[in-house]
């Protein structure tokens, strides 16, 4: 992941954030729980043709994109959406997740803090793209997005099948940090050599006229 945000905050009752879906830096999202009690609900449909999905199947039909105003697109209007393609998930201190809500509606309600020093605190791990790039696809939802979509849903439900996909022990994590701090030592080393090359260089050159 290329940006970590840390989202910190107090609620002193339930809040409940409005629904979206995410931009393309969550193509893939690591949701980290340090602090608080939050609720993740995903509106999900296992396939494009589930009942119930009518805009994005008239829409098909018709060659064209899903209707973002008959989509379904407000997950907390639960006259809209039935209840077998709503998804709570309850975190709390230590719970994990990892998905891609780039691709389907969700919104988080936020408990009411119990104590004014016990914040909710959650890292939202992301990718990291350029600027110009991150503009150009941010919304983009095409059959070339579907296809990375494709690829990247493909790659986590057989990694997960496989037992692959997990999170790494405190060892492992402590051994990330090190190399990291050893890769930022030797960058930092290598950067101090290129200035003194280059300081000498301007001390040994020669100037090209004598006034």
């Amino acid at each position: 992941f290329g940006v970590v945000e840390a989202q910190v905050g107090f609620v002193k009752k339930p809040w409940r954030q409005p629904s979206h879906k995410d931009g393309a830096t969550s193509l893939l999202h690591l949701g980290i729980t340090l602090g608080g009690r939050r609720t993740l609900r995903a509106g999900l449909f296992p396939h494009c043709t589930s009942e119930g999905n009518a805009a994005r199947v008239a829409a098909a039909g018709e060659g064209q994109d899903p209707d973002p105003v008959a989509g379904e697109n407000n997950v907390w209007d639960e006259d809209l959406w039935s209840e077998r393609y709503l998804q709570d998930e309850e975190m709390r201190p230590g719970s994990v997740y990892l998905s891609s809500p780039f691709c389907f509606e969700h919104a988080v309600q936020y408990e009411g803090c119990d104590k004014a020093y016990e914040p909710m605190i959650a890292l939202m791990c992301r990718w990291g793209l350029p600027e110009d790039l991150g503009r150009h696809i941010n919304e983009m939802r095409s059959e070339d997005m579907l296809d990375v979509t494709t690829v990247i849903a493909t790659c986590l439900k057989t990694a997960c099948s496989q037992g692959q996909l997990r999170m790494p022990s405190l060892d492992e994590v402590k051994q990330g940090e090190a190399r990291l701090a050893r890769l930022d030592r030797e960058e930092e080393e290598r950067l101090r050599k290129v200035r003194e090359e280059r300081a000498e260089r301007r001390a040994n050159q020669k100037p090209l006229y004598v006034g």
